[in-house]
């Protein structure tokens, strides 16, 4: 296996974004949003008392999280075989089907691979869901369309 660099396709950010994840030195990490708003519809993480991710799931409280995951992750070559092995054990089993993916990180998470969290601060990154979040990323970050 080969490191790998994961990106949801749905969202837009500051090249920033990428830079701080990438300059962050442990093997396997999350960019998390700490700041703004996070609801019910937010994939929110839980930090456990030394920082590292614990839980993700839409299912965390808001007053509970550290904050969003964005869907930009980094995970070393070993962690990314044992991660493709949950997700084809989960696929085949059926649950793979139908739940989000991080369900798979935070077995993987479970398994003793430890997940490190990346703060973005005050960079900017957001889900383009509908018409009206393309018009804003397009606002946000000056894009031409």
């Amino acid at each position: 296996q080969e490191p790998m660099f994961l990106l949801d396709s749905d969202i837009a950010f500051a090249p920033e974004v990428l830079d701080r994840l990438l300059a962050a030195p442990p093997p396997n990490r999350l960019a998390l949003r700490s700041r703004g708003a996070c609801g019910a519809e937010e994939m929110k993480v839980r930090l456990d008392e030394r920082g590292l991710v614990s839980d993700i799931s839409k299912e965390i409280p808001p007053a509970e999280a550290a904050g969003e995951s964005v869907g930009l992750e980094i995970f070393s070559a070993a962690a990314t075989g044992r991660l493709f092995e949950i997700l084809a054990r989960r696929v085949a089993e059926g649950s793979g089907r139908t739940e989000f993916y991080e369900a798979a990180f935070v077995e993987l998470i479970r398994a003793g691979e430890p997940l490190h969290a990346v703060d973005l601060g005050e960079l900017s990154c957001m889900e383009i869901d509908t018409p009206d979040d393309l018009e804003r990323a397009d606002r946000a970050f000056g894009a031409a369309r």
